[in-house]
């Protein structure tokens, strides 16, 4: 087995485990009596210190191996989540996100740096894709195994997610390979560790890509919004039970699936793949502004569906669109493409639950606004690409 395909695996088994609690954290959040608005501001804070700690991470990358890096990352994220059970309140469950954050930072930015290391040129794109299916579908199958072990008590989701999440760790820190390192002083890891500070080669490489880098920034924004809101809406108006929100889920992985594998794998072979971008942007939006019409019943779980079609395929296709943006500072876009990322969890995860306060419908018309902004943008770019070639 290749050292690429030994990562998606490793990251298949850590990413079901993450996945785990999501399905009960509706049930969690009523049986604790804390308000609606904390399921999206409890993830921001999650998100906010991973993009505070995205350039870090990467440089730890730098200086140790990146398997280690993962392994630390898994075990940090495991035991801070048996804290989030323990807590009582509202400001415990954020502060004890908060900290997570530091953790998914690192498991996000060495996963994708030992891939990147661990491919070159055209099977870089198929890794990327590969991964990308692999965490949609182990995102599926969480929530599916987490409904069911959570459907009695979600407690055992927890305890279950800690036992997948260390396994995953010591996995790739026992039998994964080395992908190199740096010697570097504790003084560059918190010069270039700086979230607010870009160094030279970030400098190079900044201008090439900045729209490209919003164009993640947004997308995530969007598919934050959509997906926590989506977790709570089915429990909370459409009564859902945890088992129910993860058999839905199972079929959205099922789709994911197809959809990478058979579309967004061939779109991104070919050229103008900004173009390509743009209309499935734009045609989520289209299924997106259909489904918030509806607001429940059959029609509403079968539109998801199809929405989940265009919005599994923009992930591999973006990560690509900046990965391959400059083969020299391949490391630096990493850790750039995860700090928007993370930028977008903090926005989407603040704007689902705030915005689902006002009214529980509000969240998934703001979707169909940025997912209609997203596609404008990325046509106007190739259009721009096409004029100045």
């Amino acid at each position: 087995m290749s050292q690429s395909a030994f990562l998606m695996a490793v990251v298949s088994l850590q990413n079901l485990g993450f996945n785990l609690v999501h399905p009960v954290t509706p049930a969690f959040i009523a049986a604790t009596g804390m308000q609606d608005w904390i399921f999206g501001v409890s993830y921001a804070a999650m998100a906010l210190t991973s993009f505070l700690f995205s350039k870090g991470a990467g440089e730890l990358c730098v200086r140790f191996e990146s398997r280690y890096v993962f392994a630390v990352g898994c075990m940090g994220y495991a035991a801070t989540q048996l804290m989030f059970l323990a807590s009582t309140s509202e400001a415990q469950v954020i502060a004890w996100r908060l900290l997570s954050g530091l953790f998914v930072a690192m498991i996000n930015v060495s996963s994708l740096v030992y891939l990147v290391r661990m491919s070159t040129g055209d099977k870089r794109a198929r890794s990327l894709i590969h991964l990308a299916t692999a965490t949609a579908v182990t995102t599926a199958l969480g929530y599916t195994v987490g409904g069911i072990v959570g459907n009695e008590s979600y407690a055992h989701a927890f305890l279950a997610q800690f036992a997948v999440l260390a396994v995953a760790g010591l996995l790739l820190a026992l039998l994964g390979g080395d992908c190199g390192t740096e010697r570097v002083g504790i003084r560059r890891l918190m010069r270039d560790g700086n979230p607010l500070r870009l160094g030279s080669a970030d400098f190079r490489v900044r201008r090439r890509i900045v729209a490209y880098l919003a164009v993640v920034l947004i997308s995530m924004s969007a598919l934050t919004v959509y997906e926590q809101s989506l977790n709570y809406y089915l429990k909370d108006i459409l009564d859902f039970s945890p088992a129910d929100i993860g058999c839905l889920k199972g079929a959205i992985g099922v789709v994911t699936l197809v959809s990478n594998q058979v579309l967004a794998l061939r779109l991104m072979r070919r050229a103008r793949l900004l173009r390509h971008i743009g209309v499935v942007f734009a045609l989520a939006s289209c299924v997106n502004l259909l489904f918030a019409a509806v607001g429940g019943g059959p029609a509403f779980t079968a539109l998801n569906l199809v929405f989940t079609v265009f919005n599994a395929m923009h992930l591999p296709m973006v990560q690509e669109l900046v990965t391959s943006a400059d083969e020299a500072h391949q490391d630096e876009l990493v850790s750039l493409y995860n700090e928007m990322r993370s930028v977008g969890w903090v926005v989407g995860g603040l704007v689902a639950g705030l915005a689902y306060a006002v009214w529980p419908p509000l969240p998934f018309a703001i979707t169909v606004v940025l997912f209609a902004g997203l596609a404008g943008l990325c046509l106007y770019g190739d259009r721009l690409q096409r004029v100045y070639q």
